[in-house]
């Protein structure tokens, strides 16, 4: 009698052995069991990929830190769970959206904890998991390599665990000597120990573009506060850009200092990735800085000094991309500005970096394959340079699905959040409010009119939903479109359909 073990249920049958079953006879026992058992976990694990790890250390790092802060040492006020789950959530995903008020209801503990989280978050999901690999003391796998490579590198191939530590080398570095400005800054008004925690959890949130303050009042007050609007600014675009392309400038700045001839024919050729991301970064700021001041000039900037309006309007231009930082109230600014603030919040930063959005990238090639299409060609052009047909499928990949989960979410959002139409209809707009909240949790942006403490528990769950596919869908869409590439060996009979 020959017993048939199905790998995948893992369990002994009785029937013949079929398909690409594994055969035992009765005489293996129970170590013939447990090598099918092992050899099954091996199949199992050949099988998950970075997304795979992705989420599962994305799952972890939000579940621990909710438990943390509940923790009693956490907090000084009641907090409930909904909330916790809300505020670890935000920053990990560094979202910076909140419900409760981080000053007010957290201890210095609880600060440390939320501080940590958003360096997790900030380290970026595709570090944390290649991290996660390697403590195991396993190198990612060519797979996996590839996998990342494609997705989110530039043209040329990268080492991806030199590109992992440095990474880490480059955040620790913007944060500290951040934080030791900001120190400086702050210190003859809070006294240097204050001043320093305050300036390493405010260098961390801005490099991280978490838009989490620790102080009462945010960054309310501080456009009078010209130096640290700055400070910022600077690294607020920073952590926006990316970590390649901060390493593809270095490593630039490098070869224009080395003066051997054999490099000087290479030192100024940039790569593709890197012109679109400076390119649209700079512009798309510039341009919203410009119509932020004249908008506002009598509105949110009203009374203001003409340099502080200036600072102002890049100051939000910029925090409106991808932090959620405010140095004047949200609700004080007009529709307009409003406006280009849900378009900035929606595009974000650059791949591989602490920002949301679908990505100036995915912008710049979707905008190049309509500008291909009017002029004619089949292939879709950029600076000179075509683009792979995969990486259009994934641009447009990405963008479909965040309408359709913004769509989704925004009209769960208005049936919920029902309550909030006489407190808002008012003031700004029910409308208003509800797609601006939701566009700015999906873009993990943190901006907000003012109703995210006024959410019902739903709203807290769709909020804290939208928050983790802001950070992991464009992410995980593009793995997943990398990952399943099966070429059709067929092909259906063609109909045209009216279009336009």
């Amino acid at each position: 009698m020959v017993y048939c073990f199905n790998a995948k249920a893992v369990k002994l049958l009785t029937v013949p052995c079929v398909g690409k079953k594994l055969m035992l006879s009765v005489s293996t026992g129970k170590k013939g069991a447990a090598q099918a058992v092992k050899k099954s976990a091996g199949t199992f694990k050949e099988h998950l990929t970075v997304a795979h790890y992705t989420v599962l250390m994305f799952s972890v790092i939000i579940l621990a830190g909710t438990l943390l802060l509940m923790l009693p040492v956490s907090h000084k006020q009641p907090l409930s769970l909904i909330d916790a789950l809300f505020t670890a959530t935000s920053a990990t995903c560094v979202t910076g959206l909140l419900t409760i008020n981080v000053a007010e209801v957290f201890t210095g503990f609880g600060q440390a904890v939320i501080m940590i989280l958003m360096e997790l978050g900030a380290i970026g999901i595709i570090t944390v998991s290649s991290l996660f690999l390697l403590m195991l003391g396993e190198s990612v796998s060519m797979k996996n390599s590839s996998i990342i490579h494609d997705t989110f590198t530039a043209s040329q191939r990268v080492n991806i665990n030199r590109l992992v530590k440095r990474i880490v080398i480059y955040l620790l570095a913007f944060e500290v000597s951040g934080a030791l400005l900001f120190a400086y800054l702050w210190w003859p008004e809070l006294g240097f120990g204050s001043a320093l925690f305050h300036g390493a959890f405010h260098a961390v949130s801005a490099f991280c573009n978490a838009g989490i303050s620790t102080f009462a009042d945010g960054l309310i007050g501080f456009d009078k506060d010209i130096p640290s609007s700055i400070l910022f600014v600077v690294l607020l675009v920073a952590g926006g850009i990316g970590f390649l392309t901060i390493g593809e400038l270095f490593d630039r700045l490098k070869l224009v200092f080395l003066s051997k001839k054999k490099r000087a024919e290479n030192r100024w050729r940039w790569s593709l990735q890197i012109k679109v991301i400076m390119i649209y970064t700079f512009l798309s700021i510039a341009v919203s800085s410009l119509f932020i001041l004249i908008f506002e000039e009598g509105n949110a900037h009203s009374g203001m000094p003409i340099e502080e309006q200036i600072v102002s309007s890049v100051f939000h231009a910029a925090s409106s991309r991808t932090a959620g930082f405010s140095t004047v109230d949200i609700s004080s600014f007009s529709d307009v500005s409003l406006y280009i603030f849900i378009i900035l919040m929606f595009i974000g930063g650059a791949p591989v970096s602490t920002a949301g959005g679908i990505k100036v990238t995915t912008l710049a090639v979707i905008i190049g394959m309509g500008l291909s299409r009017i002029r004619g060609r089949e292939k879709t052009d950029i600076m000179n340079r075509s683009i792979p047909e995969h990486t259009i499928s994934r641009a447009v990949s990405i963008v479909f699905i965040s309408i359709i989960v913004l769509v989704v979410s925004i009209f769960l959002l208005l049936i919920t959040e029902s309550q909030l139409n006489p407190i808002h209809i008012n003031e700004r707009g029910y409308f208003l409010s509800v797609l601006f909240e939701a566009v700015s949790a999906f873009g993990t942006v943190g901006l907000s009119i003012g109703i995210t403490p006024l959410l019902s528990d739903y709203g807290k769950i769709i909020i804290t939903l939208l928050m983790i596919m802001g950070r992991l869908g464009p992410l995980t869409v593009a793995m997943v479109v990398a990952t399943g590439k099966r070429e059709a060996h067929y092909q259906f009979a063609e109909e045209p359909i009216m279009i336009g």
